[in-house]
């Protein structure tokens, strides 16, 4: 039951997206910045309800071979993971210049 909570909790990312850039292209909130904070929360709210959902399904269909401390240390290490990875793609993409032209941006 948990885990389904967790995926009824999930935002569709379709349906903030296209709301929030229709929003920003129109000017609303655009000086203190609510679309991008939106876009930000939304994500991380997707991030939360995956990882939630993983984690209990794994303890609901625990198998034979796991203890319950892989299953404990299962959420926190992959948000660790997933930080890394990040902070090490960004370095990469921040390194090659990629983003500094708009067309770039778009075309990428």
């Amino acid at each position: 039951a948990i885990s389904t909570g967790f995926i009824l909790a999930a935002v569709s990312p379709a349906v903030v997206v296209g709301g929030m850039l229709d929003l920003q292209e129109r000017g609303y909130g655009v000086k203190r910045g609510i679309p991008s904070l939106v876009l930000a929360a939304a994500s991380m709210d997707d991030v939360v309800a995956i990882s939630g959902f993983s984690l209990f399904i794994g303890a609901a269909i625990k198998g034979k071979e796991s203890s319950n401390i892989v299953l404990i240390s299962h959420g926190p290490l992959t948000i660790i993971y997933g930080l890394a990875l990040g902070c090490l793609g960004g370095a990469c993409l921040s390194a090659t210049k990629i983003w500094n032209r708009r067309w770039k941006r778009t075309v990428v």
